[in-house]
């Protein structure tokens, strides 16, 4: 992820709050959805039902052969003894959640820079992109101990405020952090499927290091609704 500026502040072990805001810049550069959809790890662990689909209902009618029968009102076909199919439409300000990593075991880097400062640059990227495109934006953060929730709003305001709240909880970590919890995964998931709606886009950026039979359970029933992309952090040493 380039920085706008020619002091590369995303170097190093922390986060800067100038240069998330500066990623502004590029958020209109790529479809940076589209290529996380393309890469998505998780798109072979999860059998989604979600179809990209919105989720506010336009019209029925008569079903047409190639629709999908998931979506045949039953209540109209049996009072007309007709197969009606309902009909949805997109949702033009898409809820789009953004998960973010900062747990001890991403303060870590042997290059340029560590997964928890590549994990928030991704998230504060992804978040302007989304806002530019018309989405609402909103978030968790957590670590081994809390998190925070940003619910998703089609703000400039939501998007500072999840920046802020990734900044706040980068600098928490520190070499000595203990890794407390092998839950911290399953718990932010289990925060994402209260705050979430039907519909939404939930990107969850992590190493995945924590990632159980409860986490993957979760993340298989956020799947039924929703379109879950997975973006994994690494770094070569750990390759």
């Amino acid at each position: 992820v380039p920085a706008h500026n020619s002091k590369d502040l995303s170097l190093g072990p922390y986060t800067h709050v100038k240069d998330l805001i500066d990623l502004r810049y590029e958020a209109g550069k790529v479809d940076l959805m589209s290529l996380a959809k393309a890469s998505n790890p998780l798109s072979g662990q999860l059998r989604s039902k979600f179809q990209g689909r919105g989720i506010d209902f336009s019209e029925v009618r008569v079903y047409q052969p190639g629709d999908d029968v998931r979506t045949i009102d039953w209540r109209v076909t049996a009072r007309t003894q007709v197969a009606h199919t309902k009909l949805f439409q997109e949702e033009k300000e898409r809820p789009v959640l953004i998960v973010v990593d900062q747990s001890a075991h991403m303060f870590f880097g042997s290059r340029r820079r560590f997964k928890s400062v590549a994990a928030a640059r991704i998230a504060a990227l992804l978040a302007w992109s989304g806002l530019e495109q018309g989405d609402r934006i909103g978030g968790i953060v957590f670590s081994d101990e809390e998190h925070r929730e940003i619910r998703p709003r089609r703000s400039r305001h939501s998007v500072l405020r999840l920046i802020h709240e990734i900044d706040q909880f980068n600098h928490q970590l520190e070499v000595s952090s203990p890794a407390v919890s092998t839950d911290a995964l399953a718990q932010a998931l289990t925060n994402a499927r209260r705050v979430c709606k039907h519909g939404s886009s939930i990107i969850l950026i992590s190493d995945f290091t924590r990632m159980n039979d409860q986490a993957l359970l979760y993340l298989q029933q956020l799947a039924r609704y929703n379109d879950v992309i997975g973006i994994v952090i690494s770094d070569p040493l750990e390759q």
